[in-house]
């Protein structure tokens, strides 16, 4: 008794697998096609479908995913719990990657441990895009002024920029960690004090930026704008 949730509203009929038989789901995930679970390419599209929003950060619910754009292409997420355990898996097409994430604890802790490990794991091994679509014509720099910076910036799915412009001075907050001026090296590089980094903004001729570069530790890992 207490072991599982009521079978009223168990998840998925209350299958249980090990993680190896999970990473095999997501694999399934990734590789984009029915066989050998489905019939159809079209019932397998579907289950990758947006259907409605799910949030005001963009994101859209299809059967079962949570789908939204990262930085590494667009994401499939989803993450459950029976209160005594945690699951969460991601699967990124375009960056070739999938993984999923288990503890033995349903607490209020086991989502944000799990969110973390994920940011870690597509860190290391999700192969970003480099492609430069054709519209991102560079800004003149000359014509670059620091509101046009303003905005959030996602790295990873926990890992947020939110950039500000107040009384002359950029700000740049980070998610868990307190917000820090940064100095214009350009108008485009601007570097932290005190600790080894710069942020770099990507523009195109008009409008704000697109993305932006953190360089730290000799890496470049770019974060792509979000909306509000």
């Amino acid at each position: 008794m207490g072991a599982e949730n009521p079978t009223v509203y168990a998840a998925a009929g209350t299958v249980h697998l090990s993680i190896e038989d999970y990473a095999k789901y997501a694999r399934w995930q990734l590789a984009g096609k029915p066989e050998p679970v489905l019939r159809s390419q079209s019932a397998f599209d579907h289950l990758h479908r947006p259907q409605v929003d799910y949030d005001k950060s963009g994101a859209k619910y299809a059967c079962g995913w949570i789908c939204f754009d990262t930085p590494y292409g667009p994401a499939l997420q989803h993450a459950g719990s029976n209160t005594n355990t945690y699951a969460l898996i991601w699967v990124l097409p375009e960056a070739d990657f999938a993984a999923v994430v288990c503890t033995n604890t349903g607490e209020k802790q086991a989502f944000p441990a799990c969110d973390e490990m994920i940011s870690q794991l597509i860190s290391k091994y999700a192969a970003a895009k480099t492609a430069k679509p054709a519209d991102e014509s560079a800004a003149d720099p000359g014509k670059v002024t620091p509101e046009r910076l303003v905005g959030r910036y996602q790295l990873l799915p926990n890992f947020i920029f939110d950039v500000n412009y107040k009384d002359g001075h950029l700000m740049a907050g980070i998610t868990n960690q307190p917000t820090q001026e940064v100095f214009e090296d350009s108008p485009t590089k601007w570097s932290y004090r005190g600790v080894d980094a710069k942020l770099e903004f990507h523009l195109r001729a008009d409008g704000p930026a697109y993305a932006l570069t953190l360089h730290q530790n000799g890496a470049a890992k770019k974060a792509k704008r979000i909306s509000k």
